[in-house]
């Protein structure tokens, strides 16, 4: 999805998120109520893995709607800009120290 031309970073994210967060969360929803009904299992290994998985589901839903939204916002901030990014890599004589430089 691109950024609409005359679109704000906080308007062109809240339309993707509008757009593809109702399908995030109920796929999500899904995986983690089919895992918490596999921990209702008598076999404690079946169970401790449907628990750790349905938690693991939780946090990965967090971090998604929490920090991946965040680099998106930097990365669409970062293209919006219109410059040209170069990469220089300095090696120096030593043998543990190399340097990366970023031009704007």
């Amino acid at each position: 999805m691109d950024a609409k031309e005359d679109e704000l970073v906080p308007d062109y994210i809240g339309r993707v998120i509008s757009e593809i967060g109702p399908s995030i969360f109920i796929t999500t929803l899904a995986e983690i109520t089919c895992f918490f009904i596999g921990s209702l299992s008598d076999m404690p290994v079946v169970r401790s893995f449907a628990l750790y998985a349905a938690m693991a589901l939780v946090f990965n839903f967090l971090l998604q709607m929490s920090c991946f939204i965040s680099l998106l916002a930097l990365d669409a901030k970062r293209v919006s800009i219109p410059t040209t990014y170069l990469v220089i890599i300095y090696r120096s004589q030593s043998t543990y120290t190399d340097m990366c430089l970023l031009f704007c």
